[in-house]
């Protein structure tokens, strides 16, 4: 909200051609509302608590392939994150079995 006192959204710094607002227009359908459909119909066929988990490792191997593909390098905070991340799935999984 701040934001938008210094750069206003009825002024953008940048003009949108036909080209980026199709791009934008698939980025949102099947990066956000697609994914979406997929997570909630995967609930149907799959336990919740299968789902939470690999949803909990989606943001992990995102940060990976980064590394891996684009040669992003990991900062301390990130390490501890997959750290966190790891151990909660090991933790849902060892109460998940008792």
């Amino acid at each position: 909200m701040a934001a938008n006192f210094y750069a206003p959204l009825y002024h953008p710094a940048y003009h949108f051609d036909a080209i980026d607002l199709t791009l934008l227009f698939f980025i949102v359908v099947f990066g956000s509302i697609v994914a979406f459909v997929w997570y909630i119909a995967s609930l149907r066929k799959v336990a919740p608590e299968t789902v939470g988990m690999l949803g909990m490792l989606e943001p992990l191997s995102a940060t990976v392939l980064s590394a891996l593909l684009l040669g992003v390098q990991f900062q301390a905070f990130q390490v501890v994150g997959i750290v966190l991340t790891l151990g909660a799935i090991v933790i849902m999984n060892v109460t998940k079995r008792q």
